[in-house]
């Protein structure tokens, strides 16, 4: 289903969000104590931190933009999409038994109660 596509993408580009920033709350506090401990121009590390979070994120998303361009490019040309077999049934298999228990009333955890 495509809004069930469309929130897996959600999730995906919230948690890359997430993660991006995580990175770049780790590499500033690096960052502060090099510029601390190690006598280091702080406009320079923090260039350098800034460089360092940006190079994640751009391997991180590489694999998403590269099938984007390839779906786009068949898009552009007439042809059908695939899906993504592998990856998306096996989690939409997941989330179907995850939301099956929760409204069959048992969670992993426990029985939830109205």
């Amino acid at each position: 289903d495509h809004a069930d596509e469309a929130g897996r993408m959600n999730m995906c580009s919230a948690l890359s969000h997430v993660l991006s920033d995580t990175a770049r709350s780790i590499t500033t506090l690096i960052e502060s104590f090099v510029i601390i401990f190690g006598n280091v121009n702080g406009t320079k590390a923090d260039a350098y931190s800034a460089m360092i979070v940006s190079c994640i994120i751009i391997v991180g998303v590489a694999k998403s933009l590269h099938q984007w361009s390839l779906d786009a490019m068949k898009f552009a040309n007439g042809e059908e999409l695939d899906d993504d077999a592998d990856g998306l049934e096996n989690f939409a298999a997941d989330e179907e038994a995850k939301r099956g228990s929760v409204t069959n009333g048992t969670s992993e955890v426990g029985t939830v109660e109205a």
